[in-house]
């Protein structure tokens, strides 16, 4: 189970992270790990457009499929104010305002020409609508809402999770090294290196599930995303990397 780290990516890369959809024609969307949001909006060439008029964005040319229920499916907090989002795997969600009124929705997900990912939420009393770009941030957990009409920025942060600093994980920060001979290293700057290998640099973010009270580190490379939980053991010598993806374990030394 102690794989080199060309080969850990090899197997744990998330390809297309966050397939908004699909048209009879496509192939299936790659399946994606449950917190991340990484994004790589992929299209196929000579796709048909698929639903723009029922979306109500022209440019759209891919509809809502379980793709985006992957990364979508859960409850968000707004950040700065007393908002809540959940959405559902099948199209369907709430929203909770500043005075604790909930709100059915329905909602649709998609890609302009230029490959941005879309969102469309459309209340079901109303019929008012929200229209977002969607991307996610450095850390690769939260999601950057820019509303298409007024370009306001929402930061989304799942209500699961705390993202943590430096100092929140010291434990995990220097070198480590496996059977094979990959040295990495963590730094206080959320940087990530191969050492003994040209161009590996990246980066990586902490988060802890509140409720279960589970680490998990994200580390974003040059070829994708790879995602664990962990937890360091034998005083400190020993980094117990955990995909769950994989169902694998992977074991660093100090």
């Amino acid at each position: 189970m102690k794989k080199c780290f060309a080969v850990m990516l090899a197997m744990c890369v998330m390809g297309a992270v966050f397939g908004c959809g699909q048209t009879e024609t496509q192939e299936e969307p790659v399946q994606q790990n449950e917190n991340t949001t990484g994004m790589t909006a992929e299209l196929g060439q000579g796709q048909a457009n698929s639903g723009i008029e029922s979306l109500g964005l022209e440019d759209m040319i891919v509809d809502y499929s379980a793709a985006v229920s992957t990364v979508l499916a859960k409850a968000w907090t707004v950040e700065g104010t007393e908002e809540y989002y959940s959405f559902e795997y099948d199209g369907n969600g709430y929203k909770t305002d500043a005075s604790g009124v909930e709100t059915a929705f329905e909602y649709a997900c998609g890609f302009d020409k230029d490959k941005n990912i879309l969102l469309l939420i459309t209340e079901k009393e109303s019929d008012r609508e929200e229209k977002y770009a969607m991307r996610p941030d450095e850390t690769g957990y939260r999601l950057i809402m820019t509303d298409l009409a007024t370009k306001e920025e929402k930061i989304f942060t799942p209500d699961n999770l705390v993202i943590l600093e430096a100092a929140d994980h010291q434990d995990i920060l220097g070198t480590w090294k496996d059977d094979n001979g990959n040295e990495y290293e963590f730094t206080e700057q959320n940087e990530f290196h191969i050492l003994n290998k040209e161009d590996s640099d990246g980066t990586y973010r902490v988060v802890e599930m509140k409720e279960d009270n589970i680490r998990k580190i994200s580390i974003f490379v040059a070829g994708g995303t790879l995602q664990y939980e962990y937890r360091v053991l034998d005083e400190g010598d020993t980094l117990e990397l955990y995909s769950r993806d994989a169902e694998t374990y992977y074991y660093w030394h100090r």
